[in-house]
């Protein structure tokens, strides 16, 4: 089944194309070989997003702005519109990243809960055949 992010599809149909035409190929030790792991992507994501706000805050204090309050607030505002578009390709690495994981975890709990059911299944056919 193509690993297609719920995030994903607010964005544009050639993106959807991209992003849904991947096989699921398993690396070396499990790991997906389309892409980071989850924990990479988002620390990826989130350390770029980081950057950018630095950028933003160094310019405006070159620019000129040292009241702290406005400083922030315009870096934070400025910092935000540049990573939409800039960080689009990480954004959607990192939305891929977690749906496999949350994938494979839901694939995890639902093989355990079969041999859980399997089991219980099996102690009381076992049950009712010494009862009789």
């Amino acid at each position: 089944m193509p690993a297609l992010s719920h995030f994903s599809r607010f964005l544009s149909g050639r993106t959807l194309a991209i992003v849904s035409e991947q096989p699921d190929a398993d690396g070396p030790n499990g790991a997906d070989a389309r892409g980071p792991s989850g924990a990479k992507a988002v620390l990826v994501y989130n350390l770029m997003r980081l950057g950018l706000l630095a950028a933003c805050l160094a310019i405006g204090w070159f620019a000129g702005v040292h009241n702290l309050l406005f400083l922030c607030a315009g870096a934070f505002l400025v910092s935000g519109v540049i990573s939409w578009f800039a960080l689009k390709r990480q954004r959607i690495n990192m939305g891929v990243a977690i749906e496999r994981t949350v994938e494979r975890g839901r694939t995890k709990m639902a093989e355990r809960t079969a041999a859980e059911d399997e089991y219980a299944d099996a102690v009381h056919a076992n049950d009712d055949s010494t009862a009789s």
